[in-house]
């Protein structure tokens, strides 16, 4: 229960009991019943530490072939020093600064003593520089999660957090890295139907679409500024993840698990719930697949951004446009093996760079296909009614039972073909 900011106990009340068996999961619901419990105050310091991992009393350590090594070499072999990952490491942790409890504290009370600034993943769609950022230190354990409440981080953001994980402990397809809603797992594919795309050369038709997305190439000005971000800073703020995804998956048709896999290995924040709920939903095949439409190719300039309701962020387009300056301005390091690739592809055909215009410029062509089709309207029956699981003696079977009360056995999407 550490990781959480209520003890798991609340959870089945929280989901509440379903009239036809099993238990709904659905944020509305958790969120109504979590706010309103007292969260405790966080546990005192111990009166007395375990040993470390290394006997640091001693400079000096014999090793099993009697030879001496120095405390420092002992020391490095269980936590190895920053300077070893390079000039990329170097610069990542530089722009973090401070790695510590007490840092983690500054940045929480940052948050609230400043209305405007973002809590945990930058929320509200910040993208200023002066957000807390303060995810990486309540994943890595720097800071708990009632601590963060105490200190002033808004209670949304840490029961947000909490419900990833109550769903990721829930339900067994997300620990499985499986889609939760195999019905819908290939539905933003350019294809007739999941059962007709032959899985294994789906990397092959996806590589140049991906790798300009990876390397903020799409020419989608907020995604490519986010993206970049991503490679420098190892974050950013959680609209911008939201968009991204929306990017990749529902806009360029390419399987969301590529960009789970790109997010675990970039994000410095990585959380494997939170990631596998995010990109599961941005697939339309997860518990909560919410944000629909997000019309991530906008100007910068436009009105769609300061839609709150569709996803939109709070920040002026000033803000916006010194954010993408910033970043694609930046002058970036890519490992060799993704320039070659790039390279590659960009010149194997003429019809490459014509490409990702053609993904920007017919993204509003391509959401009104996925509405036409009725993945939008399967998606936010999911979001509305809610997945149900199965709940026998008292305990979660991990079983995803359905969506509402129609079992997944019976359920007729009635989607159209997408062709």
């Amino acid at each position: 229960d550490d990781s959480y900011l209520l003890p798991f106990a609340h959870v089945p009340r929280a989901l509440g009991r379903a009239r036809y068996g099993g238990r709904i999961l659905r944020w509305p619901t958790f969120l109504d019943y979590m706010s309103k419990i007292t969260v405790k105050e966080p546990c005192t310091l111990p009166d007395f530490w375990p040993p470390p991992l290394v006997d640091t009393s001693m400079n000096t350590s014999s090793t099993a072939h009697g030879s001496k090594s120095s405390h420092s070499e002992s020391l490095s072999s269980v936590v190895p020093h920053p300077t070893t990952g390079g000039p990329w490491a170097e610069k990542l942790l530089h722009e973090w600064g401070e790695v510590s409890e007490e840092e983690a504290l500054r940045r929480a009370e940052q948050a609230s003593l400043d209305t405007a600034s973002p809590t945990t993943l930058g929320n509200d769609g910040a993208i200023s520089q002066t957000s807390t950022r303060l995810s990486p230190y309540l994943r890595w354990g720097l800071l708990s999660p009632r601590k963060a409440y105490h200190a002033g981080v808004r209670k949304r953001d840490l029961l947000w957090r909490d419900w990833s994980h109550v769903c990721y402990r829930l339900v067994d397809p997300l620990r499985k890295s499986e889609p939760v809603l195999p019905q819908l797992d290939w539905s933003c594919r350019s294809s007739n139907d999941g059962n007709n795309i032959n899985k294994e050369d789906l990397h092959n038709d996806d590589d140049f679409k991906f790798l300009a997305w990876c390397m903020g190439r799409t020419g989608a000005h907020m995604v490519d500024a986010s993206m970049r971000q991503l490679w420098v800073t190892g974050w950013m703020p959680r609209q911008m993840r939201l968009l991204s995804a929306a990017c990749l998956a529902e806009g360029m048709g390419v399987d969301w698990r590529r960009g789970r896999d790109w997010f675990a290995h970039t994000l410095i924040d990585h959380d494997p719930a939170i990631n596998e709920l995010m990109w599961q939903n941005a697939g339309f095949c997860g518990v909560d697949p919410f944000y629909r439409k997000l019309r991530w190719e906008a100007n910068i300039d436009d009105d769609e951004y300061s839609d709150d309701d569709n996803g939109g962020f709070a920040e002026s387009s000033g803000q916006r446009r010194e954010y993408t300056e910033q970043w694609l301005s930046a002058e970036l390091k890519w490992p060799s093996t993704m320039l070659d690739e790039w390279e590659e592809k960009s010149c194997s055909s003429s019809q490459q760079s014509l490409l990702l215009k053609d993904v920007v410029a017919g993204a509003a062509a391509r959401r009104e296909l996925l509405n036409d089709r009725g993945i939008y309207r399967v998606a936010a029956t999911v979001a509305n009614s809610g997945v149900r699981i199965g709940w026998k003696d008292g305990s979660c079977t991990g079983k995803v039972w359905g969506v509402g009360r129609i079992p997944l056995s019976e359920w007729n999407m009635d989607l159209h073909v997408l062709k």
